[in-house]
């Protein structure tokens, strides 16, 4: 995806959050983006919930010690 399709799409799934509706996001590389657009994230290691992280515990670092 391209550079602008991605922050349009980031746009769009923000503006539906700040309606209430809810989203979820998955990704393999980009932990910064899921610091700046998440409320909750769950990290996965081996098929199994190894963490869930909340508010000011998610971190670039607190995503990256359970990957």
């Amino acid at each position: 995806m391209d550079v602008g399709a991605k922050a349009e799409l980031q746009r769009q799934l923000l503006a539906l959050v700040a309606e209430g509706t809810a989203a979820a996001a998955a990704s393999s590389t980009d932990v910064d983006e899921l610091v700046a657009g998440c409320d909750r994230v769950l990290v996965f290691r081996a098929g199994k919930t190894a963490a869930e992280l909340g508010g000011d515990d998610i971190t670039p670092g607190n995503v990256g010690s359970y990957h």
